[in-house]
Formats: C-alpha cells, sequence, structure tokens
C-alpha cells in the first residue's frame, strides 16, 4: 500500500457542498492556495450530469488525486485527495463533514445563494480539512503501518551495519 503525502495540505485537498435542487455549491474551499476554480468546475459538471446518487459514496480520478462524494436530500459534499490517501478515510471525513455542515448551516441550505455559505464555513471546513490532513492522527490503520515501515528500515539499517 502507497503511503499518502506527506507535506502539510497535500493528503486533503478541497472539499466542498453543493445543493441538489438547483445544484449551486454552497460553499468550497482549499487546503492550500492552489486553484480551486478546477475543483468547483469538477463539482459543477458531475451536478448537472446529475452523477451523484443520495446516500452513496462514490470516488472518481481527478487531475492528480481523487475526488470523492456523497449526498443526502438536499446536498451533495465533495472532497478530493491525493491519489494514495486511504478511501476509508476519505469516506470517514464526508460523513464528518456531512454532519458538521447540517449541524452548523442546516437552516441556511435552502435560501443561501450560489457561494453564500463559503466565508460562514471557511474556519470550520479548514479545520476539518487540516485534521484529516494528518492521516496517522485520524486513521489508526495507517498509523499503524507506518509505524511498522518505521520499525523494518531500522532493522534493515541495523542489518546493512552488522554485515
Amino acid at each position: 500500500m502507497a503511503e499518502p503525502a506527506q507535506e502539510p495540505g497535500t493528503n486533503v485537498k478541497y472539499c466542498g457542498v453543493a445543493r441538489n435542487q438547483d445544484k449551486v455549491i454552497l460553499a468550497s474551499v482549499m487546503n492550500s492556495r492552489a486553484d480551486i476554480g478546477r475543483y468547483d468546475a469538477r463539482v459543477k459538471e458531475l451536478m448537472a450530469k446529475g452523477q451523484i446518487a443520495p446516500s452513496k459514496a462514490n470516488s472518481l480520478d481527478f487531475e492528480d488525486g481523487k475526488l470523492h462524494f456523497t449526498s443526502d436530500n438536499s446536498c451533495a459534499y465533495f472532497v478530493a485527495t491525493a491519489q494514495t490517501y486511504p478511501s476509508r478515510t476519505a469516506f470517514q471525513m464526508l460523513n464528518a463533514f456531512q454532519r458538521q455542515f447540517r449541524e452548523l448551516y442546516g437552516d441556511q441550505i435552502v435560501t443561501s445563494p450560489e457561494d453564500g455559505l463559503t466565508r460562514k464555513a471557511k474556519p470550520e471546513l479548514k479545520k476539518l480539512l487540516a485534521r484529516y490532513d494528518d492521516i496517522n492522527a485520524v486513521d489508526k490503520i495507517s498509523a499503524v503501518s507506518n509505524q511498522v515501515n518505521q520499525v523494518q528500515n531500522v532493522m534493515s539499517e541495523n542489518i546493512q551495519i552488522m554485515l
């Protein structure tokens, strides 16, 4: 299993939420200063094609990573990650994102204009991106795998020294 990228902001790149009824993006943020427009454009394309099935988690390859998404009755939620980021963790993040967004902005989902919740939601979404960007902090399997790899490297170095 390949390890996710280690530089901050490179594992989880983007999150966004779009309203199902009129297919507008209500909020979206990036974990870095990268161009958010290309992610928003892909989200709009998926929304326009009606490719978001309610209560079903999906992933597709997108540029240098993956775009994971799910939907409920009112909104679709999107997260872009590195190609090597574990899907199970991306879907865990999507679930947390969905719960948090509905709790904080549920009453504004129906009435908000396009991009109308980005400014309000940005601080919380940035925290969510940062939290899930550190894969070892949120995924025990990856953390243990990383520890095993470190031990293997030390053992290999020790064996090389002994030879």
